[in-house]
């Protein structure tokens, strides 16, 4: 599936407790399935759809905690709640990857491929069968 059409904007979402809110300006650069192991343990999900926005275009109501995740990014959540909401790269320049399912209209945001597919779990094999795969970072900036 798709966009056919830019979401609407500005785009909002926030954590199960409603604890940590955020907005989005622009409209996404990318949608994605990442199937990475951080992101699996992270969110106790064999893949997450993250929405990559440009840098200075997404605000935060709320305290957003963060936890260091690798050597290039942090990830922010809920520390009320846990939610997982946020990839944050620490490269000047870049803008957040966010969690798609956490917006309020998830649905206007439809991944367009999948990365590090080389982490994928079995049971995910038809969830983006019709994307383009790649079995690291694909198109994202090192």
């Amino acid at each position: 599936m798709t966009r056919s059409s830019p979401p609407s904007l500005p785009l909002s979402g926030g954590c199960a407790c409603g604890a940590v809110r955020f907005t989005a300006t622009a409209p996404p650069t990318e949608v994605a399935w990442c199937h990475c192991r951080t992101c699996q343990r992270s969110v106790g999900a064999p893949a997450v759809a993250w929405a990559s926005f440009p840098a200075g275009t997404v605000t935060w109501r709320g305290p957003l905690a963060t936890w260091r995740s690798s050597d290039r990014a942090q990830r922010g959540f809920c520390g009320a709640c846990g939610s997982s909401l946020a990839w944050l790269p620490d490269r000047a320049g870049m803008g957040p990857d966010l969690a798609v399912a956490t917006f309020d209209a998830p649905e206007a945001l439809a991944p367009t491929f999948s990365i590090w597919c080389g982490d994928r779990l079995p049971c995910t094999e038809g969830l983006d069968a019709h994307l383009p795969r790649s079995v690291d970072a694909g198109p994202d900036p090192a």
